[in-house]
């Protein structure tokens, strides 16, 4: 076992991997820039520094874990940029270096030395840390300020600017999903614990954990996310069979007031904005949307005529032309998702490039159509080629069966540790939302998510082990 500075070195590396969130590398041929004046220069680049170190590290320990197949993805992707006709080397390098910083983090924390048990405490509770202090700064006086103006939902892209220091800001692109996203792992990590925790009598706690539940249900609706909001069902039924609170009378009146309330309210909130949206806009109520709404880039505030942007109107007749299964109803369920897939797939099957197009090509593609890939899989195929997408359907099956293993000792541990049922529908949810989302091909919360994942399995699969 190694000594506490380890961990404390740990702890520094998996804040600053957060804190590298939204940047992007640039001039690091620069040494005029390494100084501590420029600390957004610093910040832009702390991928690279983590990179240097962690690998570093990794030589150092000479630790390999099976974790190591995700590196195959961004060599052969990067390789793949170089040979295509890339505007800006610092794109691909980015996406290089920022996959690898990820990949060698999984490897460095599976190593047999260190002890796993610290690894994860420190893992979870800074995470659920970070989302609680992103959810009460950013979520909910967005959620307040777009109920107070009346809007059905919030759906968009919108970016957050926090000014820490005179010479360092943190920029934070976010969309909705990614924004809701967030409310839901927080409603799965107060879920587990009301259920776990609630016996045959209401405390002053149970009655304070519900009120939070609901609340971040209900949020998780408003953002409309199909993904989400079906998890989130999931989710309730799952923990509450798992705690087996079918057994007592609070658990069932917990169960229907989580899974039907939240619901209720919503659709009583839509139907009087569907009502009066008429009035409110001839009154000049919604006539002028102020605050945080004001950032929203797209889908701000669709009415009841349910009116196409012009943009899709431009672009109908050239999707109907180049993709089967455009305006299907599976292609419609799940948001044009299908089209896009289709035309991604034909497209690289039609100039076959054994290490992709480059990365984020198919945004390139897909641009003329308002689409993205929205999938991790078609994504890596596209941008990193054959042999990148065979490597991460490894390591997602990594991923799955560990999962597996952790769901049966879920079942033999009796429900001692709310934090095992936690990770489980976490992990699911990450492995779910890798088919309709792009989210686990480049840097993002949902990689950082996996880390801390990957730290439970190392943990409890251990504790499975030595008992």
């Amino acid at each position: 076992m190694y000594s506490n500075k380890i961990y404390l070195l740990i702890f520094s590396t998996w804040i600053l991997l957060w804190f590298g969130l939204g940047t992007h590398i640039n001039d690091i041929h620069n040494f005029h820039n390494y100084n501590f004046k420029d600390l957004n220069f610093l910040r832009s680049n702390i991928l690279f520094f983590l990179f240097l170190f962690l690998l570093i590290l990794f030589f150092f320990f000479n630790n390999k874990s099976a974790y190591l197949i995700y590196s195959l993805y961004p060599i052969f992707g990067f390789f793949g940029f170089l040979l295509s006709e890339y505007d800006n080397f610092y794109d691909g390098l980015h996406s290089f270096i920022s996959l690898l910083v990820m990949v060698l983090m999984m490897n460095f924390i599976c190593n047999k030395h260190l002890d796993k048990k610290i690894i994860f405490h420190i893992f979870h509770y800074s995470m659920i840390f970070i989302l609680i202090a992103y959810y009460l700064y950013i979520i909910l006086p967005q959620f307040i300020l777009s109920v107070s103006n009346l809007s059905p939902y919030l759906r968009g892209e919108f970016v957050t600017n926090i000014k820490l220091l005179n010479n360092l800001n943190l920029h934070i692109p976010q969309n909705s999903n990614g924004t809701s996203r967030i409310t839901f792992v927080l409603f799965i990590f107060f879920l587990c614990l009301y259920f776990h925790r609630l016996k045959n009598k209401f405390t002053v706690k149970d009655i304070f954990f519900l009120i939070i539940i609901i609340l971040l249900a209900l949020i998780t609706i408003y953002y409309n996310s199909r993904l989400n909001i079906v998890m989130m069902i999931c989710s309730i039924i799952f923990v509450f069979v798992s705690n087996k609170n079918y057994k007592n009378r609070l658990g069932i009146l917990s169960f229907l007031l989580i899974l039907i309330f939240p619901f209720y309210m919503n659709y009583n909130y839509q139907k009087f904005v569907n009502k009066n949206y008429n009035y409110l806009i001839e009154s000049r109520i919604l006539g002028k949307l102020d605050g945080i709404t004001s950032l929203f880039l797209k889908d701000l505030f669709i009415n009841k005529t349910n009116k196409v942007s012009q943009i899709y109107k431009d672009s109908e007749t050239d999707l109907s032309k180049v993709c089967f299964t455009h305006d299907s109803s599976l292609d419609n369920f799940l948001s044009g998702r299908l089209c896009g897939w289709e035309i991604i797939l034909q497209t690289y099957s039609h100039n076959f490039k054994f290490f992709g197009n480059g990365s984020f090509s198919d945004r390139k593609l897909l641009k003329k159509f308002q689409k993205i890939s929205s999938n991790s899989f078609i994504f890596i195929l596209y941008n990193a080629g054959i042999f990148s997408f065979l490597t991460f359907c490894w390591f997602y099956l990594i991923i799955f069966f560990k999962t597996k293993n952790l769901l049966k000792m879920e079942n033999l541990n009796k429900n001692q540790d709310p934090k095992i049922i936690f990770y489980i529908i976490l992990s699911i949810y990450l492995l779910i939302r890798a088919i309709f989302e792009d989210t686990l091909a480049f840097i993002n919360i949902d990689l950082l998510l996996m880390i801390i994942v990957i730290s439970s399995f190392n943990y409890y699969n251990g504790k499975k082990g030595s008992q």
